[in-house]
């Protein structure tokens, strides 16, 4: 992926990406699979990490040919999402080129898997996705290193969730994420209850709600509703509002002609 430039093929990438698979629907070699933005997007100090996540990946390998090259699919899915925010590489492009990439898997047949229709696809990979925002834990650590490690990787935790948000943002605006079926998946799996909510996952999930824009075309309803699961029925929705106050300072500062008496006439 490190690779990819101006000129790149994008249906040739994302086919070499998506398609390297044995007949039985699943990588038995890695000299015939494609590399890994995972991979390359970390410096070599951080192999260890990469072959504790390859490891385990191949340790709950399933068993039937289809579940293969499902588990195979959402590893993909989830290394391209990973390689995006990662902060050991730069370039906002990336964020753009996953979205792109997973654009041409939904619309081509020929990638597996196979046999799916559009709206089995969309499915599948809202169901990837949001499994990834479940499993990633905003570091690239690995769970056996020691706290003080971990403390070092968490301090970038906020660079973090602001590349995660550039990323779904732009997968929602590319409709192929739903801020609305992630939100209701969240509540019918009771991520939402008053119990769970000062859980650690729980707490990544409500900073993504917060953050993750829903663009234009949003309900009155859903609205509510994201209104509801952040801040309460009878909470103030005070964060959007200072987000708003502080964005619209902020283009006052930069361009003030757009604000001034002239402009309106």
């Amino acid at each position: 992926m490190d690779k990819f430039d101006r000129t790149s093929d994008l249906e040739q990438v994302a086919y070499d990406f998506f398609s390297d698979q044995t007949s039985d629907g699943y990588a038995e070699s890695s000299a015939s699979a494609p590399i890994s933005p995972l991979k390359s997007a970390f410096p070599l100090s951080d192999s260890g990490n990469v072959s504790s996540i390859t490891n385990a990946s191949a340790s709950h390998t399933p068993s039937t040919s289809s579940q293969r090259q499902e588990a195979d699919w959402k590893s993909r899915v989830h290394t391209l999402c990973e390689w995006a925010i990662t902060n050991s590489r730069h370039g906002h492009h990336r964020v753009y080129l996953v979205g792109t990439l997973l654009g041409i898997w939904k619309e081509s047949p020929s990638l597996p898997p196979h046999m799916l229709t559009d709206a089995e696809k969309s499915s599948r990979l809202q169901s990837a996705l949001i499994e990834f925002l479940d499993n990633f834990n905003g570091t690239t650590m690995d769970p056996h290193q020691n706290s003080q490690h971990h403390h070092h990787q968490s301090a970038g935790s906020e660079d973090t969730l602001e590349a995660m948000t550039r990323l779904f943002g732009n997968l929602i605006h590319e409709r192929l994420f739903s801020y609305q079926q992630y939100l209701q998946r969240l509540i019918a799996r009771g991520d939402m209850r008053p119990n769970k909510r000062n859980q650690e996952s729980t707490l990544r999930h409500l900073k993504y709600l917060q953050s993750f824009p829903l663009h234009k075309g949003a309900q009155a309803h859903q609205l509510n509703q994201r209104r509801v699961v952040l801040f309460g029925v009878n909470g103030d929705d005070d964060y959007d509002r200072e987000c708003f106050e502080m964005i619209t300072a902020q283009i006052k500062t930069k361009l003030p002609f757009m604000f001034s008496p002239e402009c309106k006439e």
